[in-house]
């Protein structure tokens, strides 16, 4: 319990790195704590460590198999390490038990994207349909766009994006790229610039 308090006001301080090493401590000393093995993979993630994620997740699931999110979780983890076989089944199965989850739509659409880029945007319009305030499908609607030559339907998805994290330095480069394939020259000197 100490070392899972510990971890809780750390990583809300910002230091996640040692919210990392105090949950790994208190989950082996007690490997069946689910809120454990949870908060763990949710502070691995904001890491970036999705490899570490998608074990915590696959432990939780084991001790919480009835635990839908954490199995979504778990898939979507999974698909983001490169093994979405079976995570496919697994995001399509969720988004059919709730249809109402935006998130369960974006992450389908993100498993889909390679190999199947019009089903993403289809499972991308969806959660955008649930949540148009939703930034992550909208970039990822905006991606999938700019991979398909549609730039005027990218920098609309950007305009969302950009509103929401005026700093977000990959959403300007991809804006800079599209006015250039347009031949709007300066603003994509401007976003590019910005995105520097």
């Amino acid at each position: 319990d100490c070392l899972f308090n510990l971890a809780r006001v750390v990583d809300q301080h910002g230091r996640g790195a040692d919210a990392v090493a105090f949950l790994v401590r208190a989950q082996k000393l007690a490997p069946r704590r689910p809120d454990v093995l949870l908060f763990l993979a949710h502070v691995t993630e904001e890491q970036g460590l999705i490899e570490d994620t998608a074990r915590a997740l696959e432990q939780y699931v084991k001790l919480e198999p009835q635990d839908e999110v954490g199995r979504r979780e778990w898939a979507f983890a999974l698909v983001r390490t490169g093994r979405s076989d079976s995570s496919i089944r697994d995001l399509e199965t969720y988004v059919q038990n709730h249809p109402k989850d935006p998130r369960g739509y974006y992450e389908w659409g993100i498993a889909a994207i390679i190999g199947h880029p019009e089903k993403a945007l289809t499972y991308f319009d969806r959660a955008i349909d649930l949540d148009p305030k939703f930034v992550a499908a909208r970039y990822a609607r905006a991606v999938v766009n700019y991979q398909a030559g549609k730039y005027p339907e990218t920098l609309n998805e950007l305009k969302f994006v950009l509103d929401d994290e005026p700093r977000n330095y990959l959403a300007l480069d991809m804006g800079g790229q599209s006015h250039l394939q347009l031949g709007q020259v300066s603003e994509a000197v401007t976003a590019l610039q910005q995105a520097v």
